[in-house]
């Protein structure tokens, strides 16, 4: 049955280890503070307190001047105006209300950094000045030199394109300069990349996929942020890895140690077919292609039309995109649905547990696996038990929360046969690193847990997201934690109303369990180690999907992300157009959030002028993009106002033309494991003030069935024809809708008119 209800009043627990965050900031030196703190004053106060035109004369990155002006006391947080003034609980709180709040870890950091001495904050990273930065950017000259494009037959489908192109002799400056002129980063990203792909072997080149964080330099970054990014960068990818070896990012550039960076997809595996029909197969890589929001054809680039003949052809990409942004890739992949598609996650514990090989049954009749057991967890609200299996990559942690400690919910009461209501479970992949499964108490995989019951304090939702947030969590791989099951059973008589003696076996003495942990950790942090991060510093991702998920955007960053000018974007957003979509801050100096961004970032491009901008439609968590034409008028619900069923209810999905043009449309179902169908069975016209029912009128509705999880009903429509949608399936991978917006195969690149093209997505629940 493709429509399940969803299962309400689900009691469950994501079940982590107990112990505080391990780490500091690089050997808590005051270079690292003063780097930290300058990146948390740039986050929340710089939009405000910077520059010429900074409000009550405070420039926060202005070390010296915070000083003098009496702002900063080195060694007295409490007595420096402006750690006063974070720490406020009156209306002189800075950021004020309406900006967003400095968490307490920053707000300690900033602490321990006066405490150290206050050290002077380190330079920004710079761009070195060419020629090409004296240029307005419609006059820039051309970075690469470009013969005249000879494209490949589309009548030879078996042509290679890198094999039928002579590839020009020279590129004029390879590669060029670096230059700070926004409009010209971006080719020299792409002329970067071109000196790499000519670099690599024919064998190489089809598989080689790239990351960038050069946008950063032109926000405002310091080296030592930089360098976390590529531990991010480095940590993200091989925990989407099934493959045995650790993959280094390589750094392609030599800008801060390196801001651009290559893969080679086979070693992560990555090239193997995720999802696939009979007309067209996807790899692992172009599942994140599908999502990505920041892509942009640009219209006017010799490198890119390098790139697309000597690159982009052998790779075929689900997208002519020639890399992706890596703060993105690191806070978007890691997160579901992508973190369980990369890794192929059963849907059930039971599955997962079959897969890697681990039978938990029998190693707890053997006592093979080891148990703990807390009382008072500082994650959960009530008691908690963590179990060891080993396994053929090292470990397998398993941990058990509850909804309460009465009965078979307690421990204590009986430490061998419980009852949990959820958990968290951790393995160590082939490469080293870990993944991570969430389910409830049927053991059915979860995407997050309920903050009633745990939360994720890097989120500014508290939402524990498998993946993302447990690797947030795990910085040191496995949490420590101090067990008194063994204890209380030591003292208890020779029949407590359980096996005494087996309990004794599962519960190990606290030398045993000290030994264990610090084996498993230490194998973590020899993984971490081998990818370079230092084991010192502050847990990477945290970092990096802070500043990328939760931290605000302001007119200079915003800049940046799009490759213009502050001076460019602040006038173009008192346009009604960019005014209507929700970025008018922008142009008063304030700030936007994350997903106002990325929901508006292709009318943003097209408003501005930079180019094509690939746009994420058939990405499955880009659920809706809604535009003013005249399509954005359809309508799509269910014969229920507010989407809410009953099991046993019958539900009819409709499509309502309002307007006086015919629209063509697409209907998908999607069902609570992932499966998609064409309810429309197709692409069809809908003609003005006309229904599409399904079923169709005189047919009984669908009859829903109990189920956990989420479905949907996704809409595709246009007042004009589009490509085809195709549905690609794999094994324990979400269904993928994929429409041919963008061809690059047969010498060209054509961009569909997206402009036109609507998606609305709407949820079906279950009272």
């Amino acid at each position: 049955m493709l429509f399940k209800t969803v299962l309400t009043g689900l009691v469950f627990a994501l079940a982590i280890p107990n112990f505080v965050l391990a780490g500091s900031l690089p050997e808590d030196t005051d270079v690292g503070l003063a780097a930290e703190a300058k990146e948390i004053f740039r986050s929340h106060c710089a939009e405000c307190h910077t520059g010429d035109q900074a409000r009550a004369g405070v420039d926060v990155l202005a070390h010296q001047d915070l000083i003098d002006n009496g702002y900063l006391t080195e060694k007295e947080p409490d007595d420096s105006v402006i750690y006063q003034l974070m720490t406020s609980t009156g209306e002189d709180v800075m950021p004020p209300s309406n900006r967003s709040a400095l968490s307490a870890d920053e707000i300690a950091t900033i602490r321990k950094w006066i405490v150290a001495g206050a050290a002077a904050f380190p330079k920004d990273v710079e761009l070195k000045n060419t020629e090409l930065n004296k240029a307005e950017p419609k006059e820039a000259k051309s970075v690469v030199k470009v013969e005249p494009e000879e494209k490949p037959s589309p009548d030879d489908a078996d042509t290679d394109p890198a094999k039928t192109i002579e590839t020009p002799r020279e590129v004029e400056s390879a590669p060029p300069a670096f230059v700070q002129n926004p409009a010209q980063i971006e080719e020299e990203i792409l002329s970067t990349i071109l000196a790499r792909v000519r670099k690599s072997t024919e064998a190489e080149r089809p598989y080689l996929r790239f990351f960038s964080i050069r946008h950063l330099i032109a926000g405002g970054v310091t080296e030592q942020r930089i360098k976390e990014h590529r531990w991010a960068l480095a940590k993200a990818v091989n925990s989407l890895s099934k493959e045995p070896l650790l993959v280094v990012p390589e750094a392609i550039d030599d800008v801060a140690g390196g801001t651009i960076f290559a893969v080679d997809i086979r070693k992560l595996g990555w090239h193997r077919v995720s999802v696939s029909n009979q007309q067209q197969r996807l790899n692992f890589y172009d599942l994140a292609l599908l999502e990505y929001p920041y892509a942009v054809l640009p219209e006017s680039s010799d490198a890119f039309d390098q790139l697309k003949r000597e690159f982009l052809y052998d790779a075929k990409q689900v997208r002519p995109v020639p890399y992706v942004r890596a703060d993105w890739f690191c806070s978007s992949i890691l997160q579901p649905p992508l973190y369980h598609d990369f890794l192929e996650m059963p849907r059930t514990l039971e599955e997962l547990e079959t897969s890697i090989g681990v039978n938990v049954a029998e190693n707890l009749d053997t006592s093979i696996a080891k148990r703990a057991g807390m009382s008072i967890s500082g994650v959960s609200r009530n008691n908690r038990a963590v179990e060891r299996h080993p396994h053929r990559n090292g470990y397998y942690w398993k941990s058990h929360d509850f909804s309460h400690n009465i009965a078979k919910g307690n421990i204590l009461a009986d430490p061998i046969n419980f009852v949990p209501s959820g958990g968290e479970m951790f393995f160590t992949l082939p490469n080293g690193m870990q993944a991570y499964f969430v389910t409830d108490n049927h053991g059915n995989r979860l995407d997050a847990a309920p903050t009633e019951i745990v939360v994720d304090k890097f989120a500014s939702d508290r939402v524990v997201r498998n993946g993302l947030g447990c690797i947030r969590c795990h910085n040191r791989g496995i949490k420590r934690f101090h067990d008194i099951v063994r204890s209380v059973v030591e003292q208890l008589p020779g029949s407590p109303g359980f096996d005494k003696r087996k309990a004794l076996e599962l519960y190990p003495e606290a030398d045993e369990w000290k030994t264990i942990v610090q084996a498993d950790e230490d194998a973590f942090l020899k993984a971490m180690a081998t990818l370079g991060v230092d084991k010192r510093t502050t847990e990477p991702l945290s970092l990096v999907t802070n500043d990328f998920l939760e931290n605000a955007i302001n007119s200079t960053q915003a800049a940046a992300e799009l490759g213009v000018s502050k001076d460019t974007l602040t006038g173009m957003c008192k346009s009604r157009g960019l005014v209507q979509l929700g970025l008018a801050p922008l142009a008063a100096n304030s700030i936007i959030r994350r997903d106002a961004l990325e929901a508006n970032f292709d009318v943003a491009v097209r408003t501005l002028g930079l180019g094509i901008p690939v746009t994420a439609i058939d990405g499955n968590k880009f659920e809706n993009s809604i535009n003013d034409s005249i399509c954005g008028n359809a309508v799509v619900r269910t014969n229920k106002k507010n989407n809410f069923f009953e099991p046993g209810d019958r539900m009819r999905v409709f499509v309502d033309n309002p307007t006086n043009e015919t629209l063509h449309i697409e209907l998908y179902g999607t069902s609570v494991d992932g499966q998609k169908v064409c309810l429309t069975g197709g692409q069809i016209p809908l003609q003005p003030g006309k229904t599409f029912a399904f079923p169709a009128n005189g047919e009984p509705g669908i009859q829903i069935q109990p189920a956990v999880g989420k479905e949907t009903i996704t809409l595709y429509a246009s007042d004009r024809q589009f490509p085809a949608g195709q549905i690609l399936s794999g094994q324990h991978i979400d269904d993928r809708v994929v429409h041919g917006f963008f061809d690059y195969y047969d010498g060209k690149t054509i961009a569909d008119d997206t402009q036109n093209l609507i998606k609305r997505t709407i949820t079906i629940e279950t009272r």
